[in-house]
């Protein structure tokens, strides 16, 4: 990879990493709303929680009644799950592995609705999918 092939990937506001930072945002609201969820079902006070993970109440309604606003910390959302009895999985990969995964996660719903009996049909490798998605973005631009 050339030193400008290298920038051009780090680029944050080109339009990949821009959708990653929506899916990623909208992974934190999933998160903190299946987490407040969770201490309601429960039935688990505010102050429960606040006393279980030692923080201060209102630190505890700014957590839930400001999702956007509110910025807590891994350790907090940690403490938090663990007050609530709650399970939290966390994982990182590369980019191009989630869109690969996703693309084919897509490809296996549609294939699945309808199967097809053509001899010719074949499914296409995540990878092979992901390469596919990044050269049609390459044709498209006009290059």
């Amino acid at each position: 990879m050339t030193r400008r092939e290298q920038v051009q990937a780090l680029d944050l506001a080109g339009e990949r990493n821009f959708r990653n930072a929506i899916n990623l945002t909208k992974a934190r609201r999933r998160l903190l709303r299946d987490l407040i969820g969770i201490r309601k079902r429960r039935e688990i006070s505010q102050a429960q929680v606040a006393d279980a993970i030692g923080i201060d109440r209102s630190g505890i309604s700014r957590f839930e009644s400001d999702i956007e606003g509110s910025n807590p910390t891994i350790d907090v959302i940690l403490r938090y799950a663990h007050a609530v009895g709650a399970s939290i999985h966390m994982w990182a990969e590369p980019l191009e592995v989630a869109e690969a995964r996703h693309v084919a996660l897509i490809w296996q719903a549609s294939a699945d609705s309808s199967s097809p009996s053509r001899p010719d049909f074949h499914r296409p490798r995540p990878v092979d999918a992901a390469n596919a998605r990044a050269e049609w973005r390459h044709v498209g631009a006009g290059r």
